[in-house]
C-alpha cells in the first residue's frame, strides 16, 4: 500500500516538539534521532497496536507499517481509542493511519490490510517489530521469522487485568510457550481498557532500549493492573526448542 503523506504543510521543529523527551538523560538528541531514524512493524492494531501506534508517532518515530485485515466493530471502542463510532464498518489500518497522520504528519506510515500468516509475513521488512495480536500460532509465526532474519522484536498481551511484556533474545518465545494453546483471550476474560495502555507503555519502552541500542530487559514481565503488581519472571533457553536449533515448522 501507498504510505501516507510524510510531511504536512505546517513544518514542525523537532527540538521543540519533543524537548521533553530529549531533556531526558535516559533519551538525549542522540536518542531522539535514532527513533525519528527507525521503522517499526505493528502486527495487529486492535487494543494493544493502536495504542503502541499513537505513542510512536507522538514520540516521533521516523515510520510505521501497519498490519492488520480487520473491521472496526462497536465493541471496540470501549479500549482502542483512536477509532469512533463513526469508523464502525471500515478498516482498522486505513482509519488508524488516517488518524495517526494528524497527530504527526513527519512520521512516513503504511497501513497494510493482511492477515498475517506464515506466507504473508514475508511482506514485513521493517528492522524493529511489535507483536500486538491475540492469538499464539501468529506469535509462533513472528517467533520464527524473527529469529531466523535476526529481527528484534517485542512480544505483548493482556487479558483481564494482566499484562505480559517479553523482548525474545537468547531465549525465545518458543521456548516458553510452544505447548500453550492461548496466553489469555479478553473476549472469555474481558479486559480492562488500562491494562492495555499500561502494557504498552512498558512494551515502548523496551522498543526504545532496541532503537537505541540498549540492552532491554530480559525478564518476562508481568503487570496485574488492579492490584498494581509487577513482577519480573526469569526466563531460561529451552535445550529442546527447535527454533533456536533453527527448525522452523513454518519456514
Amino acid at each position: 500500500m501507498t504510505s501516507l503523506s510524510i510531511f504536512s504543510k505546517k513544518k514542525c521543529n523537532p527540538r521543540v516538539r519533543y524537548e521533553h523527551q530529549i531533556s531526558l538523560p535516559e533519551i538525549t538528541a542522540s536518542g531522539q534521532k535514532q527513533l525519528q531514524s527507525a521503522r517499526v512493524a505493528i502486527i495487529g492494531v486492535g487494543g494493544l497496536g493502536s495504542i503502541a501506534a499513537e505513542l510512536l508517532v507522538r514520540m516521533g518515530v521516523g515510520a510505521l507499517d501497519l498490519y492488520d485485515d480487520d473491521h472496526i466493530v462497536e465493541s471496540n471502542l470501549q479500549r482502542q481509542t483512536l477509532f469512533n463510532e463513526e469508523d464502525i464498518g471500515q478498516k482498522k489500518v486505513s482509519v488508524l493511519a488516517r488518524e495517526l497522520q494528524k497527530i504527526n504528519s513527519g512520521v512516513t506510515i503504511t497501513p497494510h490490510d493482511v492477515l498475517i500468516t506464515e506466507d504473508s509475513i514475508t511482506q514485513v521488512d521493517a528492522p524493529f517489530l511489535l507483536d500486538c495480536v491475540d492469538n499464539v500460532r501468529t506469535r509462533l509465526i513472528i517467533n520464527e521469522y524473527c529469529h531466523k532474519h535476526n529481527i528484534p522484536w517485542i512480544h505483548m498481551a493482556t487479558a483481564g487485568t494482566t499484562g505480559t511484556v517479553f523482548v525474545p533474545g537468547e531465549v525465545c518465545f518458543n521456548c516458553i510457550y510452544a505447548l500453550k494453546e492461548e496466553l489469555g483471550d479478553c473476549t472469555k476474560s474481558g479486559i480492562l481498557p488500562t491494562t492495555n495502555h499500561i502494557t504498552v507503555s512498558h512494551g515502548i519502552i523496551e522498543l526504545f532500549k532496541l532503537i537505541a541500542g540498549k540492552e532491554p530487559v530480559r525478564t518476562m514481565l508481568r503487570i496485574n493492573t488492579w492490584s498494581h503488581n509487577i513482577s519480573h519472571l526469569a526466563v531460561k533457553r529451552n535445550p529442546l526448542c527447535n527454533v533456536c536449533k533453527k527448525k522452523y515448522d513454518y519456514f
